[in-house]
């Protein structure tokens, strides 16, 4: 039987840091606080951080390595490319649902200016990978090559960041029927010819299959 790995300081700091941070805001934890959610002394995090806003952006980078790991697991599967749009889609849709909403709020009002930067970091992370996937489907045909790839990925930064806003004010609908409504809108006018028979194909065995 293979041992595990045991979790190093660092790790166990940033694994305590990002749940409380996440549940509790960031201006609202201390440094204190992390470190007997860690189980480790405070002298300990100081070994290995400067400040609380220094652990503040390591989480914020392993949060976006997640990301971006899942996104390529995703392209990795053996499946056709639109299927993989839908599940990164719904990923996306998934992930907004659990977004830590004392978090946002907490950053929002009470340190602008961190707020503003960790919106530019996902906003320039979610456009990347964006772009990448969009230059896949143009290698298969499935998208028009008349519109500029940053134009379609900034569209749709500003589509998915808004879901969450509508899911909010209208609890009348999930996420995930908020992105089939919303990529209903946005795709169907990127799609090329090929791209549109096969994604509409795609939404009739879904449609079939809940059935």
């Amino acid at each position: 039987m293979t041992k595990q790995k045991p979790i190093s300081s660092k790790e166990k700091i940033l694994q305590a840091a990002q749940r409380e941070f996440m549940q509790f805001g960031y201006t609202k934890v201390t440094v204190d606080e992390v470190a007997k959610a860690a189980g480790i002394s405070k002298k300990t995090i100081y070994q290995h951080f400067n400040s609380k806003e220094e652990i503040f952006w390591e989480v914020m980078k392993c949060r976006i390595t997640e990301k971006k790991d899942m996104f390529q697991d995703i392209y990795d599967l053996d499946i056709d490319f639109l299927e993989k749009m839908r599940l990164i889609g719904y990923r996306n849709a998934k992930d907004l649902t659990n977004a830590p909403i004392a978090f946002l709020k907490d950053l929002k009002r009470n340190a602008p200016e961190l707020s503003m930067k960790v919106e530019e970091i996902r906003r320039e992370s979610i456009v990347k990978v964006f772009e990448d996937f969009y230059s896949r489907g143009l290698e298969e045909n499935y998208f028009r090559k008349d519109i500029p790839i940053k134009i379609v990925s900034e569209m749709y930064y500003a589509m998915m960041n808004h879901m969450f806003t509508i899911a909010i004010d209208s609890n009348q609908h999930s996420m995930e029927e908020l992105y089939d409504y919303l990529s209903m809108i946005f795709f169907e006018g990127v799609f090329s010819r090929e791209g549109y028979t096969k994604y509409n194909k795609i939404i009739e065995r879904e449609q079939n299959d809940k059935k």
